[in-house]
């Protein structure tokens, strides 16, 4: 999904935060949530 369709969905459904798994990109706009997705991995051994 491109930024501006991410952006005009957002627009829709008008949430109150965004969790973005890694780094937000400095277009987001809003309440961004970061959240580190390596805690959430698993390792396949």
């Amino acid at each position: 999904m491109g930024l501006k369709m991410g952006q005009a969905r957002a627009k829709r459904i008008s949430p109150s935060a965004v969790i973005c798994f890694g780094t937000p990109f400095p277009e987001m706009r809003g309440d961004i949530v970061p959240v580190r997705y390596d805690i959430f991995r698993k390792e396949v051994r």
